[in-house]
């Protein structure tokens, strides 16, 4: 924890190599780098990890979801109100507004699924080709085409595209990172090394070299 003023605290060590964390209210969760198995910062004594191992996904509302035995599970902070939600073909989930999203694959291409909480099925938007990452920010989708070179951006509500971005000549693999009202930021492989990209009104620019997490 780095604050606005002093020196940075140690939270957790020995954390899962992938780094991955997410937070509810006042609680960090985090996996263990011997088990992936999950644990909490701080810790409470009402807290019980739920067994096996996990991949955290994302957090919002009071909630966590995870990935363990081949499909998506929520929880609460507690640690004791597991559910399991739906079988998942991705590793992308992403909360919004109440709502989650992730990525199902139909032959040579892909659709995001939408669900409510409970894991109920909303809608299926279909896609125009193969990814295996997207963000949510604001009510849009940014999904990455590195085939197509291309990221849309898509509506949360009905799959409609609203913009389309070029990727940079020459771009390889695309993760995105995150996203704000008036841009987007992305990792890809320009020139064999990773870069960080920025994108807006519908162009792209390479700032640098690539963020670890």
């Amino acid at each position: 924890f780095f604050p606005r003023d002093g020196e940075p605290q140690l939270l957790a060590d020995g954390i899962s190599p992938d780094g991955v964390f997410v937070m509810t209210e006042n609680t960090i969760f985090f996996a263990d780098a011997e088990e992936n198995a999950l644990h909490a910062w701080p810790e409470s004594e009402t807290q019980a990890a739920p067994a096996g191992e996990v991949r955290l996904l994302d957090a919002g509302d009071g909630f966590i979801y995870y990935e363990k035995e081949n499909g998506v599970w929520r929880n609460d902070s507690t640690m004791t109100a597991e559910a399991f939600l739906f079988p998942t073909a991705s590793g992308s989930v992403r909360e919004e507004d109440g709502y989650l999203y992730t990525i199902a694959f139909a032959g040579d291409t892909a659709v995001i699924e939408r669900y409510d909480t409970a894991g109920d099925l909303l809608a299926t938007f279909p896609l125009p080709g193969m990814t295996d990452n997207f963000i949510v920010s604001g009510g849009r989708l940014y999904i990455p085409f590195p085939s197509l070179q291309r990221v849309e951006v898509r509506s949360c509500d009905t799959g409609e595209l609203l913009e389309t971005t070029a990727l940079p000549e020459g771009s390889g693999y695309c993760l995105m990172l995150c996203a704000n009202d008036d841009a987007f930021y992305f990792e890809t492989v320009l020139e064999g090394g990773f870069t960080v990209c920025r994108g807006a009104g519908g162009t792209a620019e390479a700032l640098g070299p690539e963020l670890l997490f």
